[in-house]
């Protein structure tokens, strides 16, 4: 950049310095300085084009390298649904198992209950069997009267009897024991079903959770359908992503070509400065050969280096005096700043002024007369100044606006390599971003694998639990199978006694039917013999029985011990898996937030990475706009470059337009000489037709109405207030009269006061056309004030003039340095005009642009402006000329409108 700033000085400066250049050979050297500089600085141009590739090519990586990280996620996320229905398909086993479990306990629970109503019936069959005992003494009381030989018999009997009952005692003694055992069995068996309530409470419990689990994993399936809605919207983005970077890759393709081109510009350059190397050395030969010269012709060597000593302190002197143009044109154009708001104030004096003109135009015709050819002659000296005055401004706006743009090219470029280096902190701290979500990734990863191992792990123990469930539930129904079988052998025992208890009571009847009947008894004995025989047999199997039912039951007591260590153990185990489910949900919940902290952050790079590729398609824009600007600019300055030789030969018209001007300038000086006494005679002539109409009116008012000296005199008794304010306005005219006189240096006379006679006792009432004189003066004397503002002007026109004279003079020698340099001679005088024609009108096109291109604050303060000082500006609302005269020059002045408004306006009309 700055490379080009430097040619487009040296473009600049070519024309102004060609021929020191020309002459000099370090001229030569330096413009191949510069040369090698432009293309050094186009080599750079090259390498920021191929770095910007290079970053864009990054941003292809990145982009790249999120699709991939993308595609991870979303293998990551099918793996973690197939778990998720893995785990839903453990769970519905879980409660298949549970609810078998459940059915079981209830089967179990059923056989509790009968096992309840068999004791309470072997209970109430051993309260009968205790009833027999009784029944038995009482026979023996009744039987106590009957003879000798059958009392022996009986007493035989009896014993028997009494050891039968012995063992009947003996034998309840054992159903006793029986039935506390039965009773132990009962309370261990409502323990069982106290704890069978728990486990089932239990179940319901881990019932519930299992329903929880389930809702949690209907929660986490519609979060996977919103995640599979997001990464669906993702993909789309991604496409648009893609398809955005087609376009990039499009446009680097674009700049690609441009820097080509750029190239071939450089190419052009290059053989350029070839050409300007080979001028040189042509230059350099010629300068050999002139050596040679000087070297033949020593004895005229020193006056020739003496003059060439005076050129060479004349072209610094002029170089000094340049630069002292270039201070004078910044004074200059801050004076013509100056100049520019006093021409608006005097534009808004003219409008003022326009007014009266209107109302002075009919009554002075013959002094318009007198004066029209002096203002013609002023007038056309006033345009011609202002077109030369205009040309020089319009020069100066042309050169200062191109400085501007080339500051705001500068500040543009500074402003994009900022953007720059930011742009590529934020694709930096982009990476480092990428990286740590890699990283994060990557924990994730192994967190979930860690994760996905313990809950393997977890669902193998449960499967194990429940085939320990199950096979706890297999003993349960054999030990139920085995209390089955104990309770029928009981029912067999019972069946067994009450059939002995039947065949006693049989017996007893027997006894008591036959009590006469000895032989009977015999027979009788006998088969008590054999029952006895046969009941011993029996009390032997019953002992047995009772042996097998007390081993069985101590087995059943182990193994219901068995049972309750092992329903310890599952509750036990119950409470880990309650405690391993809930470490898992929060396990899940963590997951979950750990998800969706991974989605908002991925949301946000996401929405990083839209805003860098929308930075990036706006620097691209921006980038291309600033090369149309910058091939714009060198074709401006190409044009420049033809202009300001068009200039050069335009100068010498110009300066022989100055000299006929200034010609006919002395000629207008030499005949508004005496414009001072002529003004002042027009003044007097003015205020001496004043004063006869005046006399004139007053005495065609005295021949149209006779004195009234009563009226006069009553006017003022009646009515003091209109009398003091007539009085207030013939003295407030006398003092602004004499006041304009002193200011103008003229003769101070008053006229006489309209209301004087009144003043006196011998006045009377003055009529309409009285008034019309006094109105007069006031206009007649802004009139002079307008002719002598117009003189000052004048002169202050003749001054600028004489500077731009000046200006030209030092312009001419700052562009022809050398009395030897050609000048545009032999071109005729309408095509030099049509050439500086064209290329006004190109500087105005250009002009034109460049005000398009410039920001719209300055209409918007302008209109601001407009807006606060339109009530000012409204003639509508102005004081005529002859009201407020008194109060005209005591008053402030009204508040004018800013220079820029007044510029603004000057430019409109």
């Amino acid at each position: 950049m700055a490379a080009l700033q430097e040619l487009e000085d040296i473009i600049r400066k070519e024309t102004y310095h060609v021929v020191p250049i020309m002459e000099s050979r370090q001229g030569f050297t330096n413009l191949t300085a510069t040369v090698q500089r432009i293309g050094q600085a186009g080599r750079d141009a090259v390498d920021w084009a191929r770095a910007c590739l290079r970053d864009q090519a990054e941003a292809r990586a990145l982009a790249d390298k999120a699709g991939a990280v993308q595609k991870a996620l979303e293998a990551d996320l099918l793996e973690l649904q197939d778990r998720l229905r893995e785990e839903e398909r453990l769970t519905a086993a879980a409660r298949a198992d549970a609810d078998a479990s459940h059915g079981r306990e209830q089967a179990a629970l059923v056989l509790l209950e009968e096992l309840r109503a068999e004791m309470q019936r072997q209970r109430t069959r051993a309260e009968r069997l205790s009833a027999l005992p009784g029944l038995h003494e009482q026979g023996l009381q009744g039987q106590q009267g009957g003879e000798g030989e059958a009392d022996a018999r009986r007493l035989s009997r009896l014993s028997r009897e009494q050891d039968l009952a012995e063992e009947l005692a003996h034998v309840k003694e054992l159903l006793r024991s029986t039935y506390e055992d039965q009773d132990a069995i009962a309370r261990r068996a409502s323990f069982a079903n106290l704890r069978a309530n728990k486990l089932t409470e239990e179940l319901a419990a881990a019932h519930a959770a299992h329903a929880l689990e389930a809702r949690h994993k209907e929660n986490a399936e519609r979060d996977a359908g919103q995640l599979r809605r997001d990464l669906e919207v993702r993909a789309a983005e991604v496409q648009a992503l893609q398809a955005q970077l087609d376009a990039g890759r499009e446009r680097a393709e674009q700049q690609d070509k441009l820097v080509r081109e750029a190239g071939l510009r450089e190419d052009r350059l290059r053989k350029r400065a070839d050409q300007l190397q080979r001028q040189v050395e042509r230059g350099e030969q010629q300068a050999t050969a002139l050596q040679q010269l000087l070297e033949q012709r020593a004895q005229r060597e020193e006056e020739g280096r003496a003059q060439l000593q005076v050129a060479e302190l004349e072209l610094a002197r002029q170089r000094r005096q340049m630069v002292a143009l270039e201070r004078a044109r910044d004074a200059a154009a801050a004076r013509l700043r100056c100049h520019d708001a006093k021409l608006a104030a005097l534009q808004a004096e003219r409008d003022a002024l326009s007014t009266a003109r209107a109302d002075l135009r009919r009554e002075l015709e013959s002094a318009r007369e007198e004066l029209a050819a002096a203002e013609r002659r002023a007038l056309q000296q006033g345009a011609r100044a202002a077109e030369l005055e205009s040309g020089r401004a319009r020069l100066s706006r042309v050169t200062e606006q191109q400085a501007r743009v080339l500051r705001s090219k500068q500040k543009l470029w500074d402003d994009l390599s900022r953007e720059y280096a930011l742009c590529r902190k934020k694709a930096r701290q982009d990476e480092t971003a990428r990286e740590r979500l890699r990283q994060e990734k990557q924990q994730l990863a192994s967190s979930l694998a860690d994760k996905n191992l313990r809950l393997e792990m977890a669902v193998e123990e449960q499967h194990l639990r429940d085939i320990k469930l199950a096979t706890y539930q297999r003993e349960m129904a054999d030990s139920s199978a085995a209390q089955l079988k104990l309770s029928a052998q009981l029912d067999g025992a019972r069946s067994q006694l009450g059939l002995t208890i039947r065949e006693l009571a049989e017996e007893r009847e027997r006894h008591q039917a036959a009590a006469g009947q000895v032989k009977v008894l015999d027979k009788a004995n006998e088969q008590l013999r054999e029952e006895a025989a046969t009941r011993e047999k029996q009390t032997v199997h019953l002992e047995r029985v009772l042996a097998r039912a007390r081993t069985e039951a101590h087995g059943l007591r182990a193994e219901a011990q068995r049972l309750e260590a092992e329903a310890a153990a599952l509750r036990a185990q119950r409470a880990e898996q309650a405690a391993e489910q809930r470490r898992l949900a929060d396990q899940l919940r963590e997951a979950d937030a750990e998800r969706a902290e991974l989605r908002r952050e991925a949301e946000a790079r996401l929405g990083e990475r839209d805003v860098i590729a929308a930075m990036l398609v706006r620097r691209n824009d921006e980038v291309r706009l600033l090369r149309d600007q910058g091939r714009l600019l060198q074709d401006a300055l190409v044009r420049g470059r033809g202009a300001l030789l068009a200039a050069r030969q335009d100068a010498r018209l110009l300066g022989l337009e100055v000299r006929r001007l200034r010609a006919e300038r002395r000629h207008l000086a030499a005949q508004l000489q005496n414009a001072p006494q002529l003004r002042a005679q027009l003044y007097r002539a003015l205020q001496d037709l004043t004063r006869d109409q005046v006399r004139l009116r007053a005495l065609e008012d005295e021949l149209s109405c006779p004195l009234n000296v009563h009226r006069w005199r009553k006017l003022e008794g009646v009515d003091p207030p209109a009398y003091e304010l007539l009085v207030k306005v013939e003295g407030c005219a006398a003092r602004r009269c004499a006041l304009d006189e002193f200011s103008q240096g003229f003769p101070k006379t008053v006229e006489v006061p309209l209301g004087s006679p009144s003043t006196t006792g011998a006045g009377r009432w003055p009529g309409p056309l009285t008034l019309a004189p006094a109105l007069l003066g006031p206009q007649v004397r802004l009139l002079q004030k307008r002719l002598l503002r117009l003189s000052a002007a004048g002169l202050r026109r003749e001054a600028q003039l004489r500077h731009t004279e000046a200006l030209y003079s030092a312009l001419r020698r700052a562009v022809c340095p050398s009395e030897g340099l050609p000048g545009p001679q032999g071109i005729p005088r309408h095509t030099r005009l049509a050439s500086r024609g064209r290329h006004l009108k190109a500087l105005i096109a250009e002009v034109s642009a460049l005000e398009a291109l410039a920001d719209q604050k300055t209409a918007t303060r302008l209109l601001a402006d407009l807006r606060f000082h339109l009530p000012d500006l409204d003639p509508r609302k102005r004081k005529a000329p002859d009201e407020g005269l008194e109060l005209e020059e005591d008053a402030p002045r009204a508040k004018q409108p800013s220079p820029r408004l007044r510029s603004s306006f000057r430019a409109s009309e």
